[in-house]
């Protein structure tokens, strides 16, 4: 739509470009070529409003515009116009045509109200030029091909210049990137005019003052963006890291409930562990049984096995003053009592003679 539109503005305007070549010949020389531009420009406009119901209708000055120039088009097309009345014609086209861009710069203006100055202008002219060329006894000119090149050459381009405002800008992704990068560029541009006008009306120690905070501000931000990036990498990295080297950390507070939860038994077993490791890691270093001393064992490291020495029967008399239970001695056979004494002893038996 914005393309036909665009493509009839440029056939106005050269049709207007070759009639001022040519002004020198008659009109009747240049109907044909005039009318078919006109009929052209009509049949596009028409053809533009019509595709508008897609996507948003266009005004319906743009349809009255374009069935103008087909019923002037085809009037100057079938050579109907007298050379005395060739002012007044054109000039009611461009006056007709001058109030029809009017009020399409009206519907720009609801669109944005900032394109509206860049079309109303050219509206302006149009209907003024058609205004005094309908006047044909206030025109110096003697030949009235000027004016009707002049009127086909404002009204193409000011139909080019609508067709740049005519629909709504694309609110595309990019788009409005676009739109909001500019906007943030203006925002900082008049930030740093403001705050340079600020530190003009300041003395020179206040000036400095604020500049040296200003660089305190900055560098505070620079490692404030510096440590969030090295919190960044690190967490990918914790993230790339496989789930076998990760340990699992508790607070003392956690530490405290599965201590508290974890049976007795089994932390008795392992404070043995724990104070049989050295001695076990000694033993291994050496190659052979870890000789240590007596003191330097721990008592809860001493297994619970039958002593080397023979059991000292103490006195019952003596377990009764201490208030213990005496308890019944074991009864032990001779013979195994035998067996075990031969396998303690340090000198072997003599032999029998």
């Amino acid at each position: 739509m914005r393309i036909l539109t665009v493509i009839s503005g440029v056939v106005l305007t050269a049709a207007g470009a070759f009639c001022l070549a040519f002004f020198g010949n008659t009109f009747s020389g240049l109907a044909w070529i005039l009318g078919v531009a006109m009929m052209s420009a009509g049949a596009m406009t028409f053809i533009s409003y019509i595709i508008s119901g897609r996507s948003g209708r266009l005004p319906d000055a743009v349809l009255i515009e374009g069935l103008i120039d087909l019923i002037y088009g085809f009037a100057v097309l079938n050579d109907q116009i007298q050379d005395p009345i060739i002012s007044v014609f054109f000039g009611s086209w461009m006056a007709v045509c001058g109030f029809s861009r009017f009020s399409q710069s009206l519907a720009v203006s609801r669109i944005n109200p900032r394109d509206w100055f860049k079309v109303m202008p050219l509206a302006v002219i149009n209907a003024v030029v058609g205004a005094i060329m309908m006047m044909p006894g206030r025109i110096p000119f003697e030949n009235p091909l000027f004016l009707v090149a002049l009127s086909f050459i404002l009204n193409g381009i000011s139909l080019v210049v609508y067709s740049m405002y005519m629909v709504k800008r694309s609110t595309s992704p990019k788009a409005v990137e676009a739109h909001q990068r500019a906007e943030a560029k203006k925002a900082l541009a008049e930030e740093k005019r403001a705050e340079r006008d600020r530190l003009r009306k300041l003395s020179k120690q206040e000036r400095e003052y604020a500049q040296e905070e200003k660089r305190l501000m900055k560098k505070r931000s620079a490692d404030a963006k510096r440590s969030a990036r090295l919190a960044e990498k690190e967490a990918v990295r914790a993230a790339r890291r496989p789930a076998s080297e990760q340990t699992m950390e508790f607070t003392p507070q956690e530490m405290d409930i599965i201590a508290q939860s974890a049976p007795e038994d089994a932390l008795a077993e392992d404070e043995v562990l724990l104070a049989n490791a050295p001695i076990q890691i000694r033993a291994q270093k050496s190659g052979q049984e870890a000789d240590v001393p007596a003191e330097d064992i721990p008592a809860a490291a001493v297994p619970a096995q039958a002593s080397e020495e023979t059991p000292q029967e103490e006195p019952q008399g003596a377990a009764a003053e201490q208030g213990e239970p005496s308890e019944a001695p074991a009864i032990v056979e001779p013979e195994i009592q035998k067996d075990f004494e031969s396998l303690w002893d340090d000198e072997p038996e003599a032999p029998p003679e």
